[in-house]
């Protein structure tokens, strides 16, 4: 028979690096490997604040632990004092059970701490999993079509919702729609009760005028998505960036400047609200 720990390591909480590469950032992200960059920027950013979370919350546990151990040293030091002044029988039952609660209270800590570490590493592994991610996509990026200006992530937005057009328009033909109904649909889309600028809205009309253009529009993709082998070697490697080692740094030195700040402002709504 095999324990529970045993069984649980097979499948550790938390996202998969194929859930991470494909049901997150690829199929979120959308039809452009800008879309897919920016899904993997959001989950990196939604990990970062939480590994900084689940940091604090192991340095304050295992501070907790240290406290209840000692706790019971003084207690069982507290014992022997008892029996070798002689004192009462009460007396040292008493002690005793002071003894077995803080015994209690620090195995209690300690399983505690246990499971804390085990969520420290989950974020960990998810940090790491989607910050390779984005090294990746803006590497293919910027090795494809130059540093990441503001008109570049302007005109890259501007496809990525263009050819979310495109894969709205393309399932729907691929899937035996007609192709009318289909250019009406994208047209719709494109128009979006005019927010969408008329030089993109030509653009794409001007693709979908004959049937070919409604899956080539949708199929031609200029750069290639990140490889699970490439996604690998940078995390691999991530170690040796002192990426994690800057943020338990940032976690140990914050600005308390700041925090009390928030704390500040906090009072004041609250204040406010009354």
């Amino acid at each position: 028979m095999f324990s529970v720990r045993e069984l649980l390591s097979d499948c550790p909480m938390g996202h998969s690096d194929f859930q991470c590469d494909n049901l997150i950032t690829r199929k979120a992200g959308g039809p452009t490997i800008w879309g897919q960059y920016k899904q993997a920027l959001r989950e990196l950013s939604v990990r970062y604040e939480g590994f900084a979370a689940f940091a604090f919350d192991y340095k304050r546990r295992t501070l907790k632990l240290a406290r209840k151990k000692q706790r019971l040293l003084d207690h069982q030091d507290e014992l022997e004092r008892c029996v070798r002044q002689g004192l009462d029988r009460k007396v040292i039952e008493k002690q005793s059970h002071r003894i077995a609660m803080a015994r209690l209270d620090a195995q209690e800590c300690e399983f505690n701490l246990r499971m804390s570490t085990e969520n420290f590493e989950k974020a960990q592994r998810e940090l790491v999993r989607f910050y390779s991610q984005s090294c990746v996509l803006k590497e293919k990026l910027e090795r494809h079509l130059g540093p990441m200006t503001q008109e570049l992530r302007d005109r890259l937005e501007e496809e990525y919702w263009t050819s979310t057009a495109f894969e709205v328009a393309a399932r729907r033909y691929l899937g035996g729609g007609d192709y009318r109904d289909v250019v009406a649909c994208i047209q719709k889309e494109v128009q979006n009760f005019g927010l969408w600028p008329a030089s993109t809205q030509a653009r794409v009309m001007e693709v979908v005028k004959d049937e070919e253009g409604i899956t080539k529009g949708f199929l031609n993709r200029p750069l290639e998505y990140a490889t699970k082998e490439e996604v690998d070697a940078v995390a691999r490697t991530v170690s040796g960036t002192g990426m994690l080692d800057d943020l338990m740094a940032s976690v140990e030195k914050l600005d308390m400047t700041l925090i009390t700040k928030k704390i500040a402002e906090n009072a004041h709504v609250s204040s406010m609200m009354e």
